[in-house]
């Protein structure tokens, strides 16, 4: 048990890995000598509910009657106002109780569920002879959830037809055999038809010039001077520093140096050299504009035309800001609400209307508020809605007038029409059909929307643009896809490609102190919307992404990373691996300064915009920033 500043529970309250409950104020609750939490540990499995009891005692030794805030990590579960405990992903955190400003904390242990049912997930089950086909199956459990850490064991009906050699089904002859995939007590089975290999000769192409790290070259196979046919998987292996080929012949290597790709099929064989150099950039972070907001730390930001819009963390109020010198911004106004947190501000200039989130309301009434910008500098309240909000809106996205509002206390998606903004109204909403559901974001581009649903990863819908019956008001589902990392917490739509973040906080987090955040930029390959695929990632090292903005016209991902500052990202052409390790990146900037910010020296880079060349972003703690990205010359970026 210990005694911590408000800032402290406040910062675990908004974090977004964390969840909690509504209590008073610190001010609201008598003084709180200590606090004992009964069990002293938690050891429990994942889809079971644990109870837990608190007890607050004065200075004088006696047992108090006061509200108890309980908190937890999402990453594991969940806890309400009761104590109740209900877990839905493994790992070690800790839970703590919280009355006034005295804590206490215990250990939880949350083991993970074994697998349940498996699935077979082969790239073909048709396949010609001698072709080396990869495995993969997947394993889920009795929640539904998938168990990425399985450990799967394969076998053959006729090793003679299909042998399991390594990581591959090996085609041996023509025939039939049943694979087998065995998870624990889960198994699936599926039959392999194997045809005749075709006849001739094997080749290869390789690039006409050298090509840079990040580059991805198809290296064409060709069996007989004809496409493979279908079915057809040689064995592909890469000589080089760190280079690699995908099943379906495209290499891509994420280090310069020379290449030999060798494919072999049939006992034939083709090669094939290729002269990677090092990726070049020639375009730079320059400094525009800065200002910093010492009174209070810095959440998000929407630029409409000269106005930029700032949300604050632990205030209540919104900031208004005059960019049209974007050197020097200046405050012109600011809108104040009864709210703890700002978290999201959007605007729809063309209909002239702003919304700004609202969380930890003292009323428990929060849900999101409705400003006219007729004035940009100047915005003014225009309504409000709270009545199926009212457990708090984390982030929102507009489209004409509808409203697409995450709810923290159902954890999914409300549709509003403000319209009218005094009178505005739920007009749909979706729900996703699991437990203890955390939806973190919305995005919306051309009639689809990308749901940010924490570890029930990025789920995709249709509002009219997917052709899956969906409209704007009733959206039906077209896919979800998961990764191991879970902590889903922003999408962005480019191309045929999904940009998703995921957002790993450090337990027991204080805004008081620098961030040590995780997570990176999985980038999927959405050609086929119900069959999104996992192409490449972008990682800093011993940092954490967080939100992040692309224009439709323009080839760079910005994204605000936390402690690693305002990254530009090169993401032209087609992404395939480690876009870190091949040098995308084109640059960085440390989004930190000395004097007149609320923690000195100290990136914590959380929202970025671009709007006219300019990039905007803001920072935790040191506020607004603009730049620009401009040409250098040929110049390594480290």
């Amino acid at each position: 048990m210990k005694r911590i500043a408000w800032s402290l529970a406040l910062a675990a309250l908004s974090s977004t890995s964390l969840a909690a409950q509504e209590t008073p104020m610190a001010a609201d609750v008598p003084d709180v000598a200590r606090i004992e939490i009964s069990p002293a540990s938690v050891e429990t499995s994942v889809g079971d509910t644990v109870r837990l009891t608190a007890t607050a005692y004065g200075p004088d030794g006696e047992a108090m009657e006061v509200p108890i805030r309980w908190l937890t990590s999402y990453e594991i579960g969940t806890i309400d106002s009761t104590g109740a405990f209900v877990a839905f992903g493994a790992g070690e955190r800790t839970i703590i109780a919280m009355a006034g400003d005295t804590t206490a904390a215990v250990p939880v242990t949350v083991a993970p569920l074994p697998p349940s049912e498996l699935e077979l997930d082969l790239p073909a089950m048709s396949v010609t002879a001698t072709s080396w086909l990869p495995l993969d199956a997947v394993a889920t459990n009795k929640l539904g959830r998938i168990v990425f850490d399985a450990e799967t064991e394969w076998s053959s009906s006729d090793p003679a037809v299909v042998e399991i050699v390594g990581g591959y089904l090996v085609a041996r002859k023509p025939g039939t055999a049943t694979v087998t995939a065995s998870a624990g007590e889960a198994s699936a089975t599926g039959g392999i038809t194997v045809t005749a290999e075709p006849e001739g000769a094997i080749a290869l192409a390789s690039p006409e010039s050298p090509i840079e790290t990040g580059d991805v070259h198809d290296l064409e196979p060709t069996i007989g001077g004809r496409p493979l046919p279908a079915g057809t998987f040689p064995r592909f292996t890469v000589t080089g520093p760190d280079g690699r080929v995908y099943p379906d012949g495209e290499f891509v290597a994420e280090a310069p140096g020379t290449y030999l790709v060798v494919a072999e099929y049939g006992g034939r064989a083709a090669s094939a050299p290729i002269e990677v150099l090092a990726r070049s950039h020639d375009r730079k972070f320059e400094l525009v504009g800065h200002l910093g907001v010492p009174n209070a730390h810095t959440a998000d930001l929407w630029v409409a035309g000269e106005a930029t819009y700032l949300g604050t963390f632990g205030d209540n109020s919104l900031r208004v800001y005059d960019v049209s010198d974007p050197a020097l911004p200046v405050l012109t106004d600011s809108v104040t609400v009864d709210a703890r947190r700002i978290n999201d501000v959007m605007a729809n200039a063309d209909e002239g209307f702003a919304i700004m989130t609202r969380e930890g309301a003292s009323d428990r009434k929060n849900g999101f508020v409705v400003l006219d910008i007729g004035d940009p500098l100047h915005p003014e309240i225009a309504g409000e809605f709270t009545e199926t909000v009212s457990g708090g809106v984390h982030t929102t996205w507009i489209v004409g007038d509808l409203v697409y509002a995450t709810h923290n206390g159902t954890g999914d998606m409300r549709i509003i029409d403000v319209s009218d903004p005094e009178n505005a109204k739920e007009v749909g909403h979706f729900t996703l059909d699991k437990e203890n559901r955390v939806l973190h974001d919305i995005f919306i581009k051309d009639g689809i929307a990308y749901l940010s649903y924490w570890d029930d990863g990025l789920v995709i819908l249709d509002l009219g643009g997917a052709g899956k019956g969906g409209t704007p008001t009733e959206p039906t589902l077209v896919s979800r896809v998961y990764y191991p990392e879970g902590n889903t917490h922003m999408s962005w739509r480019w191309k045929n490609y999904v940009f998703v973040g995921d957002e790993i906080f450090p337990e027991n987090w204080s805004m008081d102190r620098p961030i040590e955040a995780r997570g990176y930029i999985h980038v999927f390959d959405v050609s086929d919307l119900e069959l999104p695929v996992e192409v490449a990632k972008f990682e800093v090292p011993e940092a954490g992404a967080h939100n992040f903005w692309i224009n439709d016209d323009e080839e760079v991902l910005y994204i605000a990373y936390y402690q690693a500052g305002l990254r530009a990202l090169d993401v032209s052409g087609e992404l395939r691996g480690d876009l870190y390790a091949q040098g995308r990146q084109i640059d960085y900037y440390m989004t930190e300064a000395q004097e007149g910010v609320v923690l000195p020296n100290t990136t914590f880079t959380g929202t970025v915009m671009t709007q006219d060349g300019l990039i905007y972003t803001v920072d935790f703690n040191s506020g607004l920033w603009v730049h620009k990205l401009v040409p250098v010359g040929d110049r390594p970026i480290s």
